[in-house]
């Protein structure tokens, strides 16, 4: 598979599986763990390298087998979610294993896959179309049978193969799958028409390779005294929307991170830069009120620093985020004031030679941390995809990411 699909595997999968470093049952009542690996029989899971997080020692079998059997009689949390299993057992995967766990089936899946008469020149697909076929077996398992989709493919006609691809039942997380397999074929047929390097990802949008190669680095100035801590509560959701208005949107141009999204402050750092023509309108991605707003002064712009700059809080004091390179800020933003999701907060700003985009970055409050935190495929998702849809993203509160709750995305209101 190309390298772009490899390197991009967990990232794309992740908010649709989940990852957890312990064992729990499915929706159909199988053992399973990491991304959605299924560990049945038992000897599947006694071959992973598992540890008691309590102590640290090696697991033994008979420790492996009695917390696989424990798993297996939980039936009753099985539609509860893998993250209701957490306090069933004490035996635990490190992130490394997962990674392996993760990668030796998508390996496997892609040796079966080859070996299939429609797929044999799977090695030299455009890389959305290999990312999608990949996709669909881990949904599916490899040897689905798709009869127009698998011809669509073999002949290289990938908007009619994107026709064909989706697979039931067509609801929650699976039709997310659904929706993105089905504009990763129509991102390889638009690779072809354009004549797009195909050992390159379109998906969800194309990703400047770094920020300084566009002119973008992003050196914000901005004093966070007025940003208190509070103390660790439970989990919680807050729902999410596009901020850049996708009639405007250009591409994405970089993600916490990248390029000049450097460290230590969680503002910068896990900057999101959304590209979006001049002018173009920005909301507010989710409900809170302004913390802390300085005006857009255009005599003050100079380098990465200009446009107005808004942090804001939800409500519960939990997350928060920023927003810059934004002007024509309505009257009514001033520290205190609350904002609903999808609220006018101002328009595209730009400076010198830097390519227009809004930067907005998220954070996390964790007792008297402040977390920042990875969201950009997501909205680049927002974008594109889901523009006309909300997304519950679950806080839970203890370092781990957040997670899409892609099962209860709605329609916008």
């Amino acid at each position: 598979m190309r390298e772009s699909v490899n390197s991009t595997w967990i990232a794309f999968n992740h908010p649709l599986e989940g990852r957890l470093p312990f064992m729990y049952l499915d929706t159909r009542s199988f053992v399973t763990t990491g991304m959605g690996n299924i560990i049945e029989p038992r000897s599947t899971a006694e071959a992973l390298p598992w540890y008691d997080q309590n102590t640290g020692d090696t697991a033994s079998i008979d420790e492996i087998d009695d917390a696989w059997d424990l798993v297996k009689l939980r039936t009753d949390l099985s539609q509860l979610g893998g993250g209701a299993f957490k306090n069933i057992t004490s035996l635990r995967l490190t992130d490394a294993a997962i990674d392996d766990l993760i990668f030796s089936k998508l390996f496997e899946m892609e040796r079966y896959l080859e070996r299939r008469a429609h797929f044999r020149d799977f090695q030299n697909w455009p890389a959305d179309a290999q990312l999608g076929l990949l996709s669909m077996a881990w949904g599916m398992g490899p040897a689905f049978n798709f009869p127009r989709f698998q011809a669509y493919v073999s002949e290289r006609r990938w908007a009619d193969a994107a026709t064909e691809c989706r697979f039931n039942p067509d609801v929650g997380t699976i039709k997310v799958r659904n929706d993105r397999n089905q504009q990763l074929f129509n991102n390889a047929a638009l690779v072809e028409e354009l004549g797009l390097d195909p050992s390159e990802l379109l998906w969800p949008a194309r990703t400047a390779p770094s920020k300084e190669d566009f002119g973008l680095v992003c050196r914000l100035e901005a004093d966070t005294t007025a940003e208190r801590a509070l103390d660790v509560r439970a989990a919680f959701d807050v729902e999410m929307q596009f901020s850049v208005d996708p009639t405007g949107f250009t591409r994405g141009y970089g993600g916490p991170n990248q390029g000049g999204h450097q460290g230590p402050n969680w503002y910068i750092q896990y900057g999101m830069d959304l590209g979006a023509q001049t002018g173009t309108a920005v909301y507010a991605a989710f409900d809170g009120y302004v913390t802390r707003y300085t005006p857009h002064n255009p005599a003050q712009d100079h380098g990465g620093v200009y446009g107005a700059q808004i942090f804001m809080r939800h409500s519960n004091n939990m997350m928060g985020g920023f927003y810059t390179h934004i002007t024509n800020v309505p009257g009514y933003i001033g520290v205190n004031s609350q904002v609903a999701r999808g609220d006018f907060l101002g328009t595209v700003v730009s400076f010198g030679g830097i390519s227009p985009h809004l930067h907005l970055a998220l954070v996390e409050i964790i007792g008297n941390q402040y977390v920042g935190v990875d969201l950009y495929h997501l909205f680049l998702e927002l974008e594109t995809i889901y523009a006309k849809y909300y997304v519950p993203v679950r806080f839970m509160q203890d370092g781990t990411p957040p997670v899409p709750q892609w099962g209860r995305m709605q329609g916008k209101r």
